[in-house]
């Protein structure tokens, strides 16, 4: 069986969907300069009240013991940064060497006995 592309979700268009989640993805960074902890409003008095199917239910609960909020969330910005650098818009090719964990396109200048990176006298 196919696990990857659009032959593993038959009857789903991947591209397209890929292409909504991106949408909706910059939506949220132009509407809040960062990528929210969660799309829900509330606060925490909403989010005690535990009316989960409220407009504004305070928030998203994380099932031990808090909510997270409509707040600029770092983890979140950081994960849509490095995404958009493997693929920046719809027409770009995927960045397979845009990963910063992963293996340089080019490879590493070799090193010298000379391991010293700052002076010692300054």
């Amino acid at each position: 069986q196919e696990k990857h592309g659009d032959a593993a979700l038959p009857g789903i268009d991947l591209k397209a969907e890929v292409k909504s989640i991106r949408k909706s993805m910059l939506k949220l960074v132009d509407t809040y300069n960062a990528v929210p902890a969660s799309v829900l409003g509330g606060n925490k008095q909403a989010w005690r009240k535990n009316e989960h199917g409220r407009q504004f239910p305070g928030g998203s609960d994380t099932g031990i013991g808090w909510s997270y909020y409509r707040y600029p969330h770092i983890a979140s910005s950081a994960w849509l940064g490095l995404a958009l650098l493997q693929k920046p818009s719809d027409d770009s090719p995927v960045n397979h060497h845009a990963n910063p964990y992963g293996v340089p396109q080019k490879p590493l200048p070799e090193v010298d006995s000379n391991l010293q990176c700052l002076p010692s006298k300054i």
